[in-house]
């Protein structure tokens, strides 16, 4: 449906209020004036009959009263031109006759004759085709003492006079009416146009704002509700002015942050369309700079399977989420990505969002320090054992020594066995790192483990008189392997015997919770400060 301008509208709309209200107007004041020239005549014409009924009692006086009266009527018409009649109640007429009542023998039948006739005054409007006229006849009855109706006046006189008034006063009423409906017409203009040229401006100014142009403004105005809304328009003007300065000074942040950001960023909706991705994202996951992503399907653009489940697999939880994967690109690449769900602050949900690490030179530095340490361990080994065999033949009975070359002997002994100790920590660190094979389990007694770590270590307990007590079931058992187990509870002993006071006693506790096996190794030390807690288990 075609719209309608608000200006033709309000045009129409007041000229035919206009018109309907001219016109209605017009025909009122001519009606009212064809009334009032209508009641001029009745009242003339009234005043003729009663006139001429004063003169009547002289003619009946007279020797010839049909002829006197005939002659009266006849000077009344040339002199006033009012047709004078009397009527009989017997039907016997006098007087004077318009042209297209003398062919008629009789007026008894004319309305205005019979109501007067009847004591009634009568009146009536008649056009003459004869004289090609409108006349006015008013009948009026005379009555003798006794209230009877002695005869009937009538008095006729053209309206052809009236009507000219009639018609002048029409002719000027409808250029009165063109006149003022012109007038009115422009008035109308005026007001439309007065109207709608401010809500035209505030048309333009609002498709300029839509057009993020908001340097024009609306001036005021006299009419107080269109002046209230250009105020409240410039107002909003200048809190979207603001608005968008402050977004436009957020945005340039936040894309300066995200694009000097190392780690690449990766917005997802739900339905894995990219919402944003910054530049190391586009770097790290080799997607051309000149290339649109937003709005694209992701894997349009990232043909990777691991990062399309990653994703998949987010957009489901609503706990963050971290991964390592293999990006098969260009250069093959270790990515670590982290997960979380991305929601607006009324907490809807949008989608994912990602952040993409390259960890590719670190894996390699990795590799390259595990490799070290165990190439350094194997080196090491050799040496190690020679010091150790040297220190075996040295200490046999084949050498005698003194008390102080013995000792000496001991301590080198103590030292190869700890140097020893450490290379082996070390290969099995650097096996554990590289992942190499797998580690081989069966079910193990718990109790025989405990038992022998504890016997490896009850030397150096007895020298500080530490006593070793153990709370475990001799039937608890464990699908284990028992050489990694037992070291590890060689190493707690070790540090607990290290860390304790003489006459103390470290508790060594085994049990079953749940589906797992708990081994726990109890000193009465002093304990490690609070500051070194978070590096209890990097290694």
């Amino acid at each position: 449906m075609k719209k309608k301008p608000l200006f033709y509208i309000l045009l129409i709309s007041f000229w035919l209020l206009n018109v309907v209200s001219i016109l209605g107007l017009s025909h009122y004041a001519y009606q009212r004036s064809m009334h009032l020239q209508i009641e001029a005549l009745e009242d003339d014409l009234e005043h003729q009959l009663q006139l001429f009924e004063t003169m009547l009692p002289l003619a009946w006086q007279q020797p010839n009263p049909t002829a006197y009266l005939q002659s009266l009527c006849q000077s009344y018409r040339e002199e006033t031109e009012i047709y004078l009649r009397v009527i009989m109640p017997n039907g016997e007429e006098f007087g004077e006759l318009t042209q297209s009542e003398s062919s008629i023998e009789a007026l008894g039948e004319r309305i205005e004759v019979q109501k007067a006739l009847q004591g009634i005054e009568g009146k009536s409007q008649r056009f003459e085709p004869t004289q090609n006229q409108t006349f006015l006849h008013l009948s009026a009855p005379v009555k003798n003492g006794n209230n009877e109706v002695t005869y009937a006046l009538r008095a006729s006189i053209s309206m052809k006079q009236t009507e000219l008034v009639l018609s002048t006063l029409k002719q000027k009423l409808q250029f009165a009416s063109l006149i003022l409906l012109f007038f009115f017409f422009m008035i109308s203009f005026y007001i439309s146009n007065r109207i709608t040229k401010p809500i035209k401006e505030m048309t333009k100014l609002a498709r300029k704002f839509s057009a993020n142009d908001h340097s024009s403004r609306m001036p005021p105005h006299s009419i107080s509700e269109i002046n209230d809304l250009a105020e409240s328009l410039n107002h909003m003007s200048k809190t979207l002015t603001d608005n968008l300065s402050t977004l436009n000074e957020q945005r340039v942040e936040q894309q300066a942050v995200l694009s000097s950001m190392t780690e690449g960023v990766l917005a997802i909706d739900r339905k894995e369309r990219i919402i944003h991705m910054n530049r190391a994202a586009a770097e790290i996951l080799e997607i051309e700079p000149k290339i649109e992503s937003k709005k694209r399907f992701m894997q349009e653009l990232i043909r990777n399977s691991q990062l399309q489940g990653f994703v998949k697999r987010l957009l489901f939880t609503n706990k963050p989420v971290s991964k390592k994967i293999r990006f098969n690109g260009k250069a093959n690449k270790h990515l670590h990505i982290t997960g979380s769900r991305l929601t607006y602050p009324d907490l809807q949900d949008i989608g994912a969002l990602l952040v993409i690490r390259d960890i590719s030179r670190v894996i390699h530095l990795e590799k390259v320090r595990s490799d070290f340490v165990a190439n350094v361990s194997h080196e090491l080994k050799t040496p190690i054992t020679s010091i150790k065999g040297f220190i075996e033949t040295l200490s046999s009975d084949n050498f005698s020594h003194d008390e102080k070359t013995n000792e000496y002997l001991a301590i080198v002994r103590q030292q190869s066995e700890r140097l020893q100790f450490i290379v082996d920590d070390l290969l099995t660190l650097s096996r554990l790192e590289r992942k190499e094979g797998f580690i081989l389990k069966k079910a193990e007694s718990i109790n025989e483990i405990i038992s022998t770590a504890i016997s490896l270590c009850q030397l150096n307990a007895k020298k500080q008189n530490i006593r070793i007590l153990v709370e475990c079931d001799e039937k608890l058992s464990g699908f284990i392997n028992a050489n990694l187990i037992e070291q590890a509870i060689v190493n707690l002993l070790t540090n607990a015997i290290k860390y304790s006071n003489s006459d103390a006693a470290i508790v060594v506790r085994a049990h079953e919770k749940e589906s797992s096996t708990h081994i726990e190794v109890a000193d009465e030390g002093f304990g490690i400060e609070a500051r070194h807690h978070d590096r209890l288990f990097e290694r």
